[in-house]
C-alpha cells in the first residue's frame, strides 16, 4: 500500500485480528492505519504515566448557592501525549477502556482526590467533597466498590468525602447491575450523582429510584429550556420534585452572571462552570480556598 510502512500494515492486522473474529474481513486504509497508531501511542502513554505516578488531575470547584462558598469539587482527567498533544477524555477514557485501564486511572483519580482532600481538609477548607466520573465497564465491575474503599480506608478519609458521577446513558444500559453498584456504595457510605441529565432516555421512574443523591442538569439543555416561561416553569417544578425527595440539583456550563443569576431563580442547589471557576491544579485549588482569602470574593459571585 502507497504511503503506508508495511510494518504498520502487519501490526494493525494481528492487532486486529486478536481481538475479531478470525472470518473478519479487514479494511485496511491509510487512515485505519494512523488511527491504530495514534490509539497505540495513547495507550502506550496513558500506561506509563498510570506506571509512573499517575494521571494528571484538575479540579473545578462547585458553588453551594445556600452558602454561597464552594463546597463540591469536580475531578477532571487529563493526558499530554508527546506525540499528539493534549487528548479529550471523549477520546482517551474509550481507549483506557478498551486496553483494560480505565480501573488503574480510576484508582489514580481517587488517589489524587483523596490526597487533596486531606490538604483541603488540613486548610480548613470548605470544600467537603469531591466527584470523580465513572464509565459503565465499572458499573459492571462488583470489585470496583470494594477496591474504592480500600483506597479510602488506606488514606483515612471520610468515605462521604467522595461522590461517583455517571451519565444518564450508563444508567439506562446497566440498571440492573448499578442497583447492586449503588448498594454496595450506599453501604459504605459513598454518594452517587447522575451526570448530563436530560441528554440520555431515562424515565422519571430510573432517576427517582433512589439511587442518586444529586442530579446534574447539562448546561446547553436548561440553558435553552430556561429561555421561554415554559421551559422556566417546567424546570423549577422539576427541581422543586428532586428537592422535596431529599435529592440536590446542580446546573453545570454557567458561564455569564446572566445564566447564574437563572439558575439560582430556578431553585438549583449548586452550580458548575468556567464563571464561577475553571479547573484548576491542586496547588491552584488549595490557594484559592485558603481561609485568608476574602469570602466578599466569593459572595460576588
Amino acid at each position: 500500500m502507497l504511503g503506508v510502512d508495511p510494518t504498520s500494515v502487519i501490526d494493525y492486522a494481528l492487532s486486529t485480528f486478536v481481538k475479531s473474529d478470525s472470518s473478519t474481513m479487514l479494511d485496511v486504509t491509510p487512515m485505519t492505519i494512523q488511527d491504530h497508531q495514534r490509539e497505540k501511542a495513547i495507550t502506550k502513554t496513558l500506561h506509563e504515566k498510570l506506571m509512573t505516578g499517575g494521571i494528571d488531575v484538575l479540579f473545578q470547584p462547585i458553588y453551594d448557592t445556600s452558602s454561597k462558598t464552594f463546597k463540591k469539587a469536580e475531578a477532571l482527567a487529563r493526558l499530554y501525549d508527546p506525540i499528539y498533544g493534549p487528548i479529550s477524555p471523549l477520546e482517551f477514557i474509550p481507549i483506557a477502556e478498551r486496553a483494560s485501564l480505565i480501573n488503574l486511572l480510576s484508582y489514580s483519580v481517587i488517589k489524587t482526590s483523596l490526597e487533596t482532600l486531606r490538604c483541603l481538609e488540613e486548610h480548613a477548607s470548605t470544600i467537603e467533597t469531591i466527584s470523580i466520573n465513572i464509565s459503565g465497564t465499572q458499573v459492571g465491575d462488583i470489585s470496583f466498590p470494594e477496591h474504592v474503599v480500600d483506597l479510602i480506608n488506606m488514606h483515612g478519609n471520610d468515605p462521604g468525602s467522595l461522590s461517583f458521577e455517571l451519565t444518564e446513558t450508563v444508567m439506562v444500559s446497566h440498571m440492573q447491575s448499578l442497583k447492586d453498584f449503588a448498594s454496595a456504595f450506599k453501604a459504605a457510605g459513598i454518594t452517587l450523582t447522575l451526570d448530563d441529565f436530560g441528554t440520555g432516555v431515562s424515565n422519571i421512574e430510573s432517576v427517582l429510584s433512589g439511587l442518586f443523591e444529586t442530579i446534574k442538569f447539562d448546561g446547553n439543555i436548561f440553558h435553552d429550556l430556561t429561555r421561554n416561561r415554559t421551559g422556566s416553569s417546567a424546570i423549577r417544578h422539576l427541581i422543586a420534585l428532586f428537592k422535596s425527595l431529599g435529592i440536590r440539583t446542580t446546573i453545570e456550563g454557567i458561564e455569564t452572571k446572566e445564566q447564574k443569576d437563572s439558575a439560582i431563580g430556578a431553585g438549583a442547589d449548586e452550580l458548575q462552570g468556567y464563571f464561577l471557576a475553571m479547573p484548576m491544579t491542586k496547588e491552584d485549588l488549595l490557594a484559592l480556598m485558603m481561609p485568608a482569602s476574602p469570602d466578599d470574593s466569593k459572595d460576588e459571585l
